[in-house]
């Protein structure tokens, strides 16, 4: 895995930051077609690049200083409400 020596490497574990883009642009495509305010729909598209991007810098701030686990918990928080609320207004348009 990674070192002490090496926190930099963090970031890179396989698959996972491709994986929050993807998610992030997912989101992005399924809010095409949603049934919400549109200052509601432009929020949840503002949160979903956010969130990958603050899970991302968490996990690199988690390497260096371990108070910087807000950033993880945020970007959680931010992808978290993205889905969700995609989710829902994906379902009021059934």
């Amino acid at each position: 895995m990674f070192s002490s020596r090496s926190p930099f490497q963090v970031g890179t574990l396989g698959a996972f930051p491709v994986a929050r883009a993807t998610l992030s642009w997912i989101l992005q495509l399924a809010l095409d077609h949603v049934e919400l305010e549109p200052r509601l729909v432009w929020m949840l598209r503002i949160l979903a690049p956010v969130g990958a991007v603050l899970v991302s810098g968490g996990f690199f701030g988690v390497a260096h200083a371990a108070a910087m686990r807000f950033l993880l918990y945020a970007g959680v928080a931010c992808v978290l409400a993205a889905t969700i609320g995609t989710g829902i207004g994906l379902l009021r348009g059934r």
